[in-house]
């Protein structure tokens, strides 16, 4: 069984949180299939039920050795892939226009950035894709770097198909619907991070 069947039939009264007990007349939107971690629903930290059927489904959907589901966006997940890769005070290469919470990572780990410019479109505005010449030569004048870091798809739809041989963090917050038909490959790095209701619903 999927969650969302699993969701939708519900027919017990809970006596557990959340406190609005899947009542609808308090006018909270998907109160009815709002649930803790209990028996039987999984729990998103160790997952053996349904929550990991639904990650082994992403994985393949993504073709990714693995799929997590987290809490509080991309912006959870790429403070998570920053902590994954780097102990306190390391150097990171970093592309100018990543989200603020990769520089938040930055600052609670107290790294070093080393920041890499991507192609700016100065008609318009704002940067576009980033080229693997500008990682390849940031890489090799800082080759303590732990991680690089970059935006691909950027807000506005740009790609950049890096390749490098130390971690690649990518912020695919806006590509979730990527490797789906019509859409461009999804984004290859060492760690991908999308949000699905960005771009999905």
């Amino acid at each position: 069984m999927n969650l969302h069947d699993k969701l939708k039939d519900i027919d017990t009264y809970p006596f557990h949180m959340p406190g609005h007990k899947r009542n609808d007349k308090f006018g909270i939107l998907g109160s009815e299939i709002d649930i803790t971690e209990i028996d039987g629903f999984d729990n998103l930290h160790s997952p053996s039920g349904v929550i990991k059927n639904t990650e082994d489904k992403l994985k393949s959907i993504y073709k990714s050795e693995r799929s997590f589901i987290s809490v509080n966006g991309s912006s959870g997940g790429i403070l998570a892939s920053i902590f994954a890769v780097c102990n306190e005070g390391d150097t990171v290469i970093v592309a100018r226009n990543c989200h603020k919470s990769v520089y938040n990572a930055c600052m609670l780990l107290k790294l070093k950035i080393i920041f890499t410019e991507p192609q700016y479109d100065l008609t318009n505005g704002y940067y576009t894709n980033i080229k693997q010449d500008t990682v390849n030569s940031a890489i090799s004048r800082h080759p303590e770097a732990k991680a690089v870091i970059i935006t691909s798809p950027t807000y506005e739809g740009f790609v950049s198909d890096i390749k490098c041989d130390i971690p690649l963090i990518i912020d695919a917050a806006h590509g979730a619907h990527f490797g789906m038909p019509y859409f461009p490959k999804y984004p290859s790095g060492d760690i991908v991070i999308s949000s699905l209701h960005k771009t999905l619903p």
